[in-house]
């Protein structure tokens, strides 16, 4: 009965650290946006062909000593900014254009804080999760690339579900 106990405080523990990372269109880390829910560290979110003008990470946890990045070239080919989460509990990057971004933790010799300017942090998860301003939310699981692609560019004439490309029927709302 400890065990399962212990267990279950373990996955509230991991599911409350859980960082978003979300890709926005034209406006500043506000408006509608596509993200990637609970995302891993060390792991790319984004599009190999798609650019983003902002990238907020939300959720950060204010213990950890987080290295956010973003990156341009594709997915997370070439990274061209870095920040520390600094307790913060959300950060935003405005300086875009980005195609990718990413975390990781602080714990590198100084020398490799900064990172390589070709530096590939490999396969990159393409966003999961459509929000629309009013907070209404669908899935983009299992969504084909063509509809994807259209979405993502014009994320910053996305205001309500009448508003996708294609329409919202094909969606899954959350």
């Amino acid at each position: 009965m400890q065990l399962t106990t212990a267990l279950a405080a373990l996955g509230i523990i991991a599911s409350v650290n859980a960082i978003d990372i979300n890709l926005y269109g034209p406006f500043v880390c506000e408006g509608t946006y596509a993200t990637c829910r609970n995302h891993a560290q060390d792991k790319c979110c984004g599009h190999p062909r798609l650019q983003y003008n902002s990238v907020k990470f939300d959720y950060l946890p204010a213990e950890w000593d987080l290295q956010l990045r973003g990156y341009q070239g594709g997915s997370c080919s070439r990274r061209t900014k870095t920040l520390r989460s600094k307790g913060f509990s959300w950060r935003c990057f405005y300086e875009g254009p980005f195609t990718g971004a990413g975390y990781g933790f602080n714990n590198k010799k100084r020398g490799e804080i900064g990172g390589s300017a070709q530096e590939d942090i490999g396969e990159c998860q393409v966003p999961d999760v459509l929000v629309l301003q009013d907070g209404t939310e669908y899935s983009l699981k299992g969504v084909d690339e063509n509809t994807i692609s259209s979405i993502f560019e014009s994320l910053g004439d996305i205001i309500t579900a009448h508003d996708i490309p294609g329409g919202a029927e094909d969606l899954r709302l959350l």
